[in-house]
C-alpha cells in the first residue's frame, strides 16, 4: 500500500515555493489533509484546492501566508525568501515570454506605410 506522505502530483514542484512546501512535509512525514490542518483551514476541501493552487502556482492565499511557516516549523524569514524566490522566477518567466513575443512580432512584421506612399507617388 502507498505512503500518506505528500507526493508531487503533476506541475506542482515547477516553482521553488512548491518544491520547499513538499519537500519540508515529507521531511516532517506529512500528508496533504495534515498539512491543510495545520494551514488552519476547517474546511479540508477548500484547504486542499488552496493547497494546490499553492504548490502549482506559487501564489500563496492569505490564510496559508499567515500559517505556512509554523505548519511547516520553519522560521518565517526563509518562508519569505522562498516567497521571493518564487517571484523572481514568476518575473523571470514573464520576460522570457514577453522577449518571445516581441521577437516574433519583429520577425514577422512588414511595413505597409511606405508602401502605400510609394503607391500614392506612382
Amino acid at each position: 500500500m502507498g505512503s500518506t506522505t505528500i507526493q508531487a502530483r503533476f506541475g506542482e514542484s515547477i516553482n521553488p515555493l512548491g518544491r520547499f512546501v513538499l519537500d519540508r512535509a515529507r521531511a516532517l512525514g506529512m500528508s496533504r489533509t495534515e498539512l491543510v490542518r495545520r494551514l488552519a483551514y476547517r474546511d479540508v476541501g477548500n484547504g486542499h484546492k488552496a493547497l494546490s493552487e499553492l504548490l502549482t502556482t506559487g501564489k500563496i492565499p492569505p490564510l496559508i501566508a499567515q500559517h505556512l511557516a509554523d505548519a511547516l516549523q520553519v522560521d518565517k524569514e526563509l518562508v519569505a525568501s522562498v516567497m521571493a524566490a518564487t517571484a523572481q522566477q514568476q518575473r523571470d518567466e514573464e520576460a522570457q515570454r514577453t522577449l518571445a513575443r516581441e521577437t516574433v512580432y519583429s520577425t514577422a512584421f512588414q511595413p505597409h506605410l511606405p508602401t502605400r506612399i510609394q503607391q500614392m507617388r506612382g
